[in-house]
C-alpha cells in the first residue's frame, strides 16, 4: 500500500511512519500542507493519514482538494488529530472520512486499525 502522512508533529510522524514500514507499506512523510498537495498532485496513494492543524493549512483543506481535484473518496483518507470538539468531530463525520483521536492510547493498534480498514 502507497499511503502518505501528512502531519507535523515530529515525533507522532516518525513513530508512524517505523511501524507503517514495519508493517511492509511505502510511506511518504510530511509536515506541510502545501507540500501534500503538490505531492498529490503527482502521485496516486492508496491512504492519505492527515492531522488537522497543520502550520500552514488545515487538514480540512487536504480533505477538500483530495476529494474535490484528486478523485479520492472519504474511505482512502484518515484523520488524526488531538482537537475532539463535537463541532471538529461533526465536521470529520460530514466528509465521511475515519478519524482517531490523540494520543492515542495503543499506537500499534491505531496503525493496524487504519491500515486494515483500507
Amino acid at each position: 500500500m502507497k499511503i502518505l502522512l501528512i502531519e507535523d508533529e515530529l515525533l507522532i510522524s516518525k513513530s508512524i511512519s517505523i511501524l507503517i514500514k514495519k508493517k511492509g507499506h511505502h510511506i511518504t512523510v510530511t509536515g506541510n500542507g502545501v507540500t501534500a498537495l503538490e505531492l498529490l498532485k503527482n502521485t496516486k496513494f492508496d491512504l492519505i493519514i492527515t492531522d488537522l492543524m497543520l502550520n500552514d493549512i488545515s487538514g480540512f483543506d487536504i480533505i477538500d482538494e483530495c476529494l474535490s481535484k484528486y478523485n479520492y473518496t472519504a474511505e482512502n483518507i484518515t484523520v488524526i488529530t488531538a482537537y475532539n470538539s463535537n463541532d471538529i468531530i461533526n465536521k470529520i463525520k460530514q466528509y465521511k472520512c475515519k478519524y482517531f483521536i490523540k494520543p492515542f492510547d495503543n499506537l500499534v493498534k491505531t496503525i493496524d486499525d487504519i491500515i486494515n480498514e483500507n
